[in-house]
């Protein structure tokens, strides 16, 4: 009677990845099933930087190609590509809105997350106890905040941005009384420190005075008001009397 012979079954080879978790890391791993062919069988693979492996599953991987050649017992084989990819990069980025005046509370953060695995966890902390979970700030004290942004890989990156705010617009006033009685030779002269140039000076006066210049001369008696603004709106006012 003639022999039966059976083939096997070609071998299948099945892989799972676990990708990189963070740009970086070097933690991917690749698990196999073989089926079919004969038993026992014998794992050949190769990958970047003269990796190779005789193990069914490899671990700690880095990003590149991997190949897995199978053999089984009969010496027939089977190979399969594994490509392991890296995550982009976490990064964050930021757009600054600084204090306008002196002591207010209108500066700004935007924060930009590009990169990593999203589904992104903030926390901000800042002057004062300041805290938050948003990811764009306003309404802000100058200070220095701080934020860690944690990606749903558990990838964490951190970012300090400053909110500066101008010194305070001051002014200084050097004041020359009329001379004598009945006389115009009164002088008010200012000097503006502070704030954001350039200044807009404005004086009044007795008699419909009006005057857009830093110093004033040639004044009568009476009350002088100086309003000056400068490049963000900010303000001082102040009030001198010329006597004689």
């Amino acid at each position: 009677m003639a022999e039966t012979i059976i083939n096997p079954l070609p071998i299948t080879i099945s892989t799972t990845l676990s990708p990189i978790t963070c740009n970086g890391a070097n933690d991917a791993s690749i698990t196999t099933l073989v089926t079919d062919g004969v038993e026992p069988d014998t794992f050949a693979w190769t990958g970047p930087n003269a990796f190779s492996s005789t193990d069914a599953d490899i671990f700690n991987l880095e990003p590149g190609t991997y190949e897995l050649t199978v053999t089984d017992d009969n010496l027939c084989q089977e190979s399969t590509i594994v490509i392991v990819e890296e995550p982009e990069l976490l990064v964050l980025t930021s757009s600054i809105v600084d204090v306008s005046c002196e002591g207010l509370l209108d500066g700004e953060i935007d924060l930009n997350i590009v990169g990593g695995t999203p589904g992104y966890t903030i926390s901000w902390t800042g002057p004062d106890g300041f805290i938050s979970d948003q990811e764009d700030l306003s309404a802000l004290a100058a200070g220095s905040y701080d934020v860690s942004v944690e990606d749903l890989n558990g990838c964490v990156q951190v970012l300090n941005a400053i909110v500066d705010e101008p010194a305070l617009l001051e002014v200084s006033i050097d004041v020359t009384q009329i001379s004598c009685f009945g006389a115009d030779n009164g002088a008010l002269d200012a000097t503006v420190v502070g704030g954001t140039a350039p200044y807009n000076v404005l004086w009044t006066g007795p008699n419909g005075f009006s005057e857009t210049t830093e110093d004033i001369s040639n004044l009568l008696e009476g009350d002088y008001d100086i309003v000056v603004s400068d490049d963000n709106s900010c303000e001082f006012t102040a009030s001198i009397n010329i006597a004689e």
